[in-house]
């Protein structure tokens, strides 16, 4: 699933830039489920918008 961000950028001699960066895991690498299965939990990628 992707989302789009449109943005203005009003400051002038101003640019921007994306960082990348993977979600730190503080929990299990599975979730039990109310089956009793355990299905894995896999890191989300987030995105940082820089303007500098």
């Amino acid at each position: 699933r992707g989302i789009a961000v449109r943005m203005w950028k009003g400051y002038r001699d101003a640019q921007c830039a994306w960082i990348a960066a993977w979600e730190e895991m503080a929990q299990p690498t599975t979730k039990p489920m109310s089956s009793g299965n355990e299905t894995p939990v896999t890191p989300r990628m987030v995105s940082f918008l820089v303007i500098y």
